[in-house]
């Protein structure tokens, strides 16, 4: 629901925001905390990393950067679970987070250059190649070292 901007206002005035970092914080494969975390960075965007907690701004770098990770080698996530995720919803929402300086450091220092060197060289999708490109100009903006 939150891929539409109409809809993703509507999920912030209902409150729904919060139950999706509960979800997320949970690390519940079964409560889809995954998708949670998607949720979460496409109903804040660039606000993501100011609004959440120390703790839950890794956590949702950890989360996206690992499942990604494996939906690129088209494997689930967790490795013992039969979830697998799409790997463009997963870059649109990872970024999101690069949209402000704390989430591009963040990816950054994650190591999420590589899977975005990954995704480029191995990725057919055009979809999943334009959020990754996105992505990558995102993390430019803010000149970041790594």
């Amino acid at each position: 629901l939150a891929y539409n901007e109409a809809n993703a206002t509507h999920l912030r005035v209902s409150g729904a925001l919060q139950q999706l970092i509960l979800a997320m914080e949970s690390l519940d494969v079964e409560m889809g905390c995954v998708t949670a975390a998607a949720g979460v960075s496409m109903i804040l965007k660039e606000r993501t990393m100011e609004l959440l907690s120390v703790p839950s701004q890794h956590q949702i770098v950890r989360l996206l950067v690992e499942a990604l990770t494996c939906a690129l080698k088209d494997r689930p996530y967790p490795a013992y679970s039969a979830v697998f995720y799409d790997s463009w919803k997963l870059m649109n929402a990872l970024s999101n987070l690069a949209l402000s300086r704390a989430g591009a450091e963040m990816l950054v220092k994650s190591g999420f250059l590589e899977v975005i060197r990954t995704a480029l060289n191995t990725e057919k999708d055009p979809v999943v190649l334009r959020f990754t490109l996105t992505c990558l100009m995102r993390i430019s903006d803010h000149e970041i070292e790594q």
